[in-house]
């Protein structure tokens, strides 16, 4: 199995990447294969590396109910969401940065195929490889 891969319960999870287009942050996800989705949940760099030592898709939703976090959030702003998955595919959505949340667009129904600039240069900068 690659790095940035983990199977859970008999489903496949992809390291998910989110880009906040207004700060430029970006923050980690995990893509679930089965039911094509991202979780809305996000996580920083430095808290999945102390959390868990590495970059590696985790359930993050089962911490907090989905839909009652989401219903809370007043303001979003514009995000880009990639996976690794298939390759590698990204998407527009919404998101809240203060609650670390997607809020808009967690399925990839509207995405494109390929590696936006910001992904292959987190990739690079951080020595990890960035397959096919």
């Amino acid at each position: 199995m690659k790095n940035c891969e983990i199977m859970k319960g008999g489903s496949m999870k992809f390291l998910g990447l989110v880009k906040f287009k207004k700060t430029g942050n970006i923050y980690l996800s995990s893509y679930d294969t089965v039911i094509d989705v991202m979780c809305p949940f996000l996580i920083s760099e430095k808290d999945m590396l102390e959390k868990y030592g590495a970059y590696s898709p985790r359930d993050f939703e089962e911490d907090v109910t989905q839909n009652e976090v989401r219903k809370k959030v007043k303001s979003t702003d514009s995000i880009e969401i990639y996976t690794s998955y298939a390759n590698g595919f990204y998407w527009k959505g919404k998101g809240n940065e203060e609650e670390l949340l997607i809020t808009e667009n967690i399925c990839c129904g509207a995405s494109k195929a390929g590696k936006p600039y910001w992904v292959v240069n987190w990739y690079k900068e951080r020595n990890l490889r960035l397959y096919a």
